[in-house]
């Protein structure tokens, strides 16, 4: 019981540190009008509230994602995310793990391209 304590708060913490990551380089992009932003905010929400558990380390051992993650990320708009991922966030979210989740709830990333400094696998089509 306490193992399972101390998981659910390293992952609390992982996620909050994650989060604020995000909010810094949201409140420094000055390039994103605020509505763009709150949606953004509200669909990193969607996304770790329903996906949290598939997106983080290790790289391998992945799992099929439930439906309601593939709900969320059919919603969400991947660009304004991809915008918002820092080396920083990468150290929380297994990019190899999100491309896998994109393509098994088929809304693949485009091969060849970036989703912050993470490049795509495949080549540029």
């Amino acid at each position: 019981m306490a193992r399972l304590i101390a998981s659910s708060s390293s992952s609390a913490a992982v996620c909050f540190v994650v989060l604020l990551i995000i909010a810094m380089a949201m409140a420094a992009a000055a390039t994103v009008s605020p509505s763009a932003a709150d949606k953004c905010e509200k669909d990193l929400d969607l996304l770790m509230g329903s996906c949290e558990g598939y997106l983080r380390f290790p790289a391998e051992a992945k799992a099929a994602p439930s439906r309601a993650c593939c709900g969320a990320v059919r919603r969400v708009d991947v660009g304004c995310l991809c915008g918002m991922v820092t080396p920083e966030v990468e150290q929380y979210v297994c990019m190899d793990k999100a491309v896998y989740v994109a393509a098994y709830c088929h809304r693949p990333l485009l091969p060849g391209s970036y989703c912050g400094s993470y490049h795509v696998p495949g080549p540029v089509v």
